[in-house]
């Protein structure tokens, strides 16, 4: 956890530190960013996912929430700098229809998974039990592993 605060901290300061980026990134420095935020998103929601089963069957459940808060925030952070950009880092806006769309439609598929995992953790954080029906709809709803817990 700390670690993962850490690193969020860190990105948060370089885009504080480094005005000087959004001047001068070429299209394939634009390329990578992008890549490695996209990619970043995988890990976050199986974060996203494990700690919303921990915390539903009451492990460590503080780390845990702050956890899930802190992957939430992350998780829409990243999808609004791979859409608007962060110019303090150099990453323009997409401008292209095709990545417009593709961004819409990745925000419309995460947007039932990300309602879910803010109600699990509002509830959870307010002293609620966790709810496996609702975890395992979380767990139904996550793009990433639906196709595997879909029946054939």
């Amino acid at each position: 956890m700390h670690l993962f605060r850490l690193v969020f901290a860190f990105l948060c300061g370089l885009g504080l530190a480094l005005p000087a980026l959004a001047q001068g990134r070429s299209a394939a420095e634009i390329a990578k960013l992008r890549i490695d935020i996209a990619a970043r998103q995988r890990p976050l929601s199986q974060r996203k996912t494990a700690a919303a089963c921990f915390v539903t069957f009451d492990i460590d459940r503080e780390r845990q929430l702050r956890i899930l808060t802190d992957s939430l925030d992350l998780f829409r952070v990243s999808l609004d700098h791979l859409e608007t950009g962060a110019p303090a880092t150099g990453l323009p806006a997409v401008t292209t229809l095709a990545a417009r769309i593709a961004l819409h439609e990745s925000q419309i598929i995460w947007g039932p998974y990300r309602n879910l995992a803010t109600h699990i953790r509002d509830q959870v954080a307010a002293g609620d039990r966790g709810n496996i029906a609702q975890l395992d709809q979380l767990a139904r709803l996550e793009p990433i592993c639906s196709k595997q817990l879909s029946p054939s």
